[in-house]
């Protein structure tokens, strides 16, 4: 038995909402920005666990803050605490105790200001490692470009297909609704044409 004109706009209606909430669904899976993103903190992640694997997990928060609040009680006792809390961290583990000696040299070079000698230094040595990390950050960037063109276009591909393959079901399905509707109809007159004549 066919379905009644309301029931066919209904189900159009619901077919059209669903392709619609596919596309936008698909369509925000492969907007550009949402692809790098995804990309990036995939990085991230992998850094930060090779970072972990290295260097050990970070301490939790509560004991960072406990040992913040004590620093921040005196100068002195800063120091011993903090020089104490180094020796207890880095006790068996040369990567950590390296890391407390560079921090120590680089916060005492902070408090001792420059030469000229050193400023002409860390320019020339500015000079020479700015432009070839410019270079390798462009050459980076455009990998990246590179490596998600392909995807962002082949999604572009899939999402027109999608919705020309649903636009063209149901442009099918409204004709097809047509004939049959056209088809009642006529049959109805037909049936009508005869009561009346068999009356």
């Amino acid at each position: 038995m066919a379905q009644s004109p309301e029931e066919l706009r209904r189900d159009i209606a619901g077919t059209r909402e669903d392709l619609s909430r596919d596309v936008d669904m698909l369509n925000e899976k492969i907007a550009p920005s949402n692809v790098m993103h995804r990309q990036v903190d995939k990085a991230k992640g992998s850094v930060v666990g090779l970072k972990d694997k290295v260097m050990g997990s970070m301490p939790s928060t509560s004991s960072m803050r406990d040992s913040a609040g004590s620093a921040t009680s005196s100068v002195s006792d800063t120091m011993s605490s903090g020089a104490q809390t180094a020796r207890a961290r880095t006790a068996g583990n040369p990567l950590a105790a390296g890391a407390v000696a560079f921090a120590a040299g680089w916060l005492v070079s902070s408090l001792i200001p420059a030469s000229s000698a050193e400023e002409q230094l860390a320019q020339q040595a500015q000079d020479k490692v700015g432009e070839p990390l410019k270079e390798e950050a462009k050459q980076a960037g455009m990998q990246l470009k590179d490596s998600l063109q392909g995807p962002a276009q082949e999604a572009v591909e899939n999402v027109k297909a999608s919705a020309t393959s649903a636009a063209q079901t149901v442009s099918d399905e409204g004709k097809s609704a047509a004939a049959d509707m056209k088809d009642e109809g006529q049959s109805s007159v037909e049936n009508v044409r005869s009561s009346s004549s068999g009356s």
